[in-house]
């Protein structure tokens, strides 16, 4: 790194001159025009010439003997790096399996099927993602995910299958969410001229990835909820029942707070999260001593068991979420008073 000068010309403005290789390389002659951009870190950008979005397009090959979890796989990783345009092929006709599962992958992945033929698909996203709001995306992901614990615990409280049912069709709607917002990161991180448009840095988007990760985990757990009480067979006792519904309100309002610790950057809401571990380890101890003192059916026991794993596996990520704002909060100048709730 070189350390230059700034020169000052007239009243007020400064002035720095360029490496001398940097403008040979890029044939730059007095009167050209180079491009300025402010990072989201306050450090400036020069780019030698108007910067704009690469499209990336892949090829894949999907052969009737290729798995559809490979194929699926190859292509939300394109999808993930930044491909914008995906042409499948295959050396003989799609079956109408093969079809199905281009299609299904399109739509959730926010791809438009351009061009469909007997040995060959183009599937493109006709999204600008630097016109995509990161953080208008996280909120959306958010209100979906809230209202899946809520009614997951609703459904549990209240043995409710049709509404445990709602609760795992949504699952898709956070899968599609997760991937566009990582796609997001994963180009922010790379490209400095996505990252500019967005408005964030390096560790920006360290952070909100793990934000992303832990709010679908949540919503996993809550789908894997919802499946067992649609196929539970048993219905649970009682008095256990009461316990895992505690319980599972105290993780939600955790988790919540943890996601207002979060978008408010509040360490003592985060620190709040963390110091509830024991109040989580009272209420699950709770629910074993209720489960050995009055269930003996040995699937009910097994039923309880993966509940109560689940719900407390929901305070755990929302236990990540705070860790990630104190470690976010320490890498950036604290706000005045931001330190003082957080020793109290």
């Amino acid at each position: 790194m070189q350390a230059r000068k700034l020169v000052q010309l007239g009243k007020s403005t400064l002035v720095v001159s360029l490496p001398k290789p940097w403008v040979d390389l890029h044939g730059l002659q007095p009167g050209k025009t180079v491009q300025v951009s402010m990072r989201g870190d306050g450090s400036l950008v020069i780019y030698p010439k108007e910067m704009r979005e690469t499209e990336r397009e892949l090829t894949i090959t999907f052969e009737e003997s290729k798995p559809r979890e490979l194929f699926v796989r190859e292509v939300v990783s394109g999808y993930l790096n930044g491909a914008s345009r995906f042409r499948i092929v295959s050396p003989k006709v799609f079956t109408s399996e093969q079809q199905q599962t281009v299609r299904d992958i399109a739509g959730k992945l926010y791809l438009r099927i351009m061009k469909a033929e007997s040995q060959e698909f183009l599937i493109e996203s006709l999204l600008d993602m630097s016109k995509l709001s990161l953080q208008a995306g996280m909120r959306r992901m958010h209100t979906i995910v809230s209202s899946m614990c809520a009614d997951m615990l609703k459904a549990l409280q209240e043995e409710d299958v049709e509404l445990a049912k709602t609760v795992a069709s949504l699952d898709e709607d956070v899968d599609r969410f997760s991937l566009l917002l990582l796609r997001m990161l994963r180009n922010a991180a790379f490209d400095p001229v996505i990252a500019g448009k967005v408005g964030i840095n390096l560790l920006d988007c360290l952070d909100y990835q793990n934000f992303v990760q832990q709010m679908e985990r949540a919503a996993d757990l809550a789908v894997n909820i919802s499946n067992l009480l649609v196929h539970l067979e048993e219905k649970l006792h009682p008095s256990v029942l009461e316990k895992l519904v505690n319980m599972g309100q105290a993780a939600y309002i955790h988790f919540e707070e943890a996601v207002e610790a979060f978008d408010e950057k509040d360490l003592g809401k985060a620190n709040r999260v963390l110091d509830a571990v024991t109040e989580m380890e009272d209420l699950n101890m709770q629910v074993l001593g209720e489960m050995a003192k009055k269930e003996k059916r040995p699937f009910a026991v097994c039923s309880t068991c993966l509940v109560r794993a689940s719900l407390m596996d929901i305070y755990t990520a929302g236990t990540e979420i705070a860790k990630t704002v104190i470690n976010h909060t320490f890498g950036y100048p604290l706000p005045e008073g931001a330190g003082e709730e957080s020793g109290a």
